[in-house]
């Protein structure tokens, strides 16, 4: 009886609008709560749960094979079965290699092979008498040796060959002249010489105003010479070679006596691929002690060695005191 007075208090607060005469009515929502929390074991008494993952695996499509393997042939074989099958094909394949290589071979060789030459036997010759008379050779006229050009012909006697090879060229009178003519009237001569600061090149210099000078500038002092006209030694090959010899004399202007103040001598040479007209020289004035005050005279002597010629100038020049 409480029982049942209780359920109809219960349903006597159900809204009026929702239907409770239908029997599958579930409870109400706080009854549910109450048994829930009744029944509901404690999180420390439940044993410990698995997650089991509810999806299910896709299963492969029946239709397309499995990926790797042919779909009819490697049906049910395994790995060792797809390995032999895999070596016996390369096996099958070397050996029809080597088979077909070995044919061609046999092939090229019976095409290109050399025909088989025949065995000729040449005829032994008959023995020939062997005449004794000896045939002189009629002598034969020696013509004049005649030189190559540029090349003169070879000595005729040892001292000829020892000496150094020169060339002069001579023309006749109203002749026409060659190219690199020298002729034997022009020598050797000094065209000028100057005292001068500095020398850069022929023609290139530059000259002192006046032949003054003093004692301690003498050393700054170059000497430049032009001179023209030296005779060249010609090479076989062509060359021009220029050998001369400078010598450089500073003595006292008014008496000329004593030890001269400067006396040097230099060798020159020029080599040059044909002749030349125009040369320079230009050389310091070192004097080999003080220079006193007074009157010089500076004695330049050119020596051309393959003409055997000279030629000299004089410069005058005062020394002044400091």
């Amino acid at each position: 009886m409480r029982a049942s007075e209780g359920v109809r208090a219960l349903s006597s607060d159900i809204p009026p609008e929702e239907d409770v005469s239908a029997p599958e009515q579930s409870a109400p929502p706080k009854i549910l709560d109450m048994l829930a929390e009744a029944f509901e074991p404690s999180s420390s008494e439940l044993p410990p749960v698995l997650s089991i993952p509810t999806t299910r695996p896709e299963e492969p499509d029946a239709e397309e094979p499995y990926k790797g393997l042919p779909a009819e042939e490697d049906a049910g074989m395994g790995p060792s079965s797809r390995l032999e099958k895999r070596v016996r094909s390369v096996c099958i394949g070397m050996v029809l290699l080597v088979v077909l290589g070995l044919i061609v071979f046999f092939i090229a060789r019976g095409r290109y092979s050399a025909p088989p030459v025949a065995e000729v036997v040449a005829p032994v010759p008959e023995p020939v008498a062997i005449s004794e008379t000896i045939v002189e050779a009629e002598p034969v006229a020696e013509s004049p040796m005649k030189p190559r050009f540029g090349i003169p012909p070879p000595p005729a006697s040892l001292e000829a060959a020892t000496e150094p090879r020169t060339a002069s060229v001579r023309a006749e009178p109203g002749a026409a002249q060659p190219e690199g003519w020298i002729s034997e009237a022009r020598k050797l001569r000094i065209a000028k010489a100057v005292l001068s600061r500095n020398v850069t090149g022929f023609a290139r210099y530059e000259p002192l105003t006046e032949a003054r000078l003093r004692a301690r500038h003498l050393p700054l002092v170059q000497l430049y010479v032009e001179f023209e006209a030296p005779q060249p030694e010609v090479r076989e090959d062509g060359r021009h070679v220029y050998r001369l010899a400078q010598d450089i004399r500073m003595v006292r202007g008014d008496s000329g006596r004593g030890a001269p103040l400067i006396e040097n001598t230099v060798s020159l040479t020029e080599v040059a691929m044909g002749p030349k007209r125009d040369f320079f020289a230009s050389q310091y004035l070192r004097p080999a002690r003080p220079a006193e005050p007074g009157d010089y005279v500076i004695e330049v002597r050119l020596t051309d060695q393959v003409a055997n010629i000279t030629a000299a100038a004089k410069i005058p020049v005062t020394i002044v005191a400091e």
